[in-house]
């Protein structure tokens, strides 16, 4: 059985303790004090333990003060209700994590946390970057600072997204960045809230000739709510086609589609 730090999803653990002890639902749910249907339920991915029973299951696994610690911080963060709480219990996951697994993932998701990491891992597509950062660090918008342009070549670098060819030029690979189902929408909410950041930033900042933005409000039932989603989806796929067909790029841009109620929907009410 795999060290429980290596676990981002609390029923995964309870899974693989389960099977390692050769348990059945009956037996375990007699150990943590619960009842067998309502163990299969969480085990299955359908329940969350209660937060007061946490120790208890923690005290029946035999997990020492430190493990406990890394138990209850990774049922907060699998049963987080917002974006922030998720954000919170992850970061504090990965300061409990040790290793180089815990290593490679803080460099994953770092990347996801400045929105200046894709922005320069685009850039060396056409850019002839060999070392100099305060250059570099100029070709942005916003423009960022030297030190900061060289911890993007070395994050960038280090996941293996980018590598410094024989003539000492910077230039893309062919990896992606992979982000587990655990935390992938904490990775990329943060993301996603840095460009809209720098779209609202960027009316102000760039000419009106350079880019393009509108607003429509309308009203709509749910079933239109479906529809507009998979017509956003179809051309969000068929500007990925154009953008990969197009050659000698000259600029790196974000496009942001955002489609958000404006009013309580039904079954808030």
């Amino acid at each position: 059985m795999q060290k429980i730090d290596s676990y981002l999803e609390y029923r995964d653990f309870l899974r693989d303790f389960y099977e390692d002890r050769k348990l059945t639902y009956r037996s375990f749910g007699a150990m943590v004090g619960m009842d067998a249907s309502l163990l299969a339920k969480v085990m299955l991915k359908s329940r969350h333990i209660s937060t007061s029973a946490i120790p208890v299951f923690a005290k029946a696994m035999g997990l020492s003060e430190k493990e406990s610690e890394y138990f209850d911080c990774m049922v907060r963060f699998c049963k987080a209700k917002n974006a922030s709480e998720s954000r919170h219990f992850f970061e504090r996951l990965l300061e409990l994590k040790s290793g180089k697994a815990s290593k490679l993932l803080r460099s994953q998701y770092d990347y996801f946390n400045s929105w200046r990491h894709a922005v320069i891992r685009a850039l060396l597509e056409f850019y002839d970057f060999r070392g100099d950062y305060a250059e570099l660090a100029k070709r942005l918008s916003p423009p960022i600072t030297p030190r900061e342009a060289k911890e993007s070549i070395r994050l960038l670098s280090n996941l293996g997204l980018i590598r410094c060819n024989e003539e000492g030029r910077w230039v893309q690979t062919e990896s992606a960045v992979t982000t587990g189902e655990a935390w992938n929408s904490v990775a990329i909410n943060n993301f996603q809230k840095e460009t809209i950041r720098l779209a609202m930033e960027g009316i102000d900042r760039h000419k009106r000739s350079e880019m393009d933005v509108s607003t429509v409000t309308m009203t709509l039932k749910k079933e239109d709510v479906r529809v507009l989603r998979a017509m956003i989806r179809d051309f969000r796929a068929s500007v990925i086609r154009f953008v990969n067909d197009a050659s000698d790029p000259q600029a790196v841009y974000h496009l942001n589609l955002q489609l958000m109620p404006m009013s309580r929907l039904p079954e808030e009410e």
